[in-house]
């Protein structure tokens, strides 16, 4: 059964605007971020590679892929190092499988 519009599912549940834990930390720790990123960057300059990683990881995204992978049909011609492996892959994916040896 759908609550009402407009109606909440837990009327006395906590009330909006009341902090929370959470909240409470975040505000404490705003009054010190110019003082903990002056910190932090002092440390990786003088060579702390763990602050090192706060700060790249914090300032540059993530490296992801700029181009769409590339589908190869079977069949279509492979580099020469590829094509040996391509053929006996696809020669044992159409095999029936099969018991080891050691379990007969």
């Amino acid at each position: 059964m759908p609550f009402a519009k407009g109606q909440s599912g837990n009327p006395a549940g906590r009330p909006r605007g009341v902090a929370t834990k959470q909240t409470k930390l975040r505000a404490e720790i705003a009054k010190h971020v110019p003082g903990i990123v002056t910190k932090t960057v002092e440390l990786a300059m003088a060579g702390d590679t763990t602050a090192i990683k706060i700060l790249l990881d914090r300032v540059l995204p993530a490296l992801k892929p700029t181009e769409l992978p590339v589908a190869v049909a079977q069949g279509d011609a492979l580099p020469r190092p590829g094509k040996p492996f391509w053929m006996r892959w696809a020669r044992l994916a159409s095999r029936p499988t099969r018991r080891p040896r050691s379990c007969r």
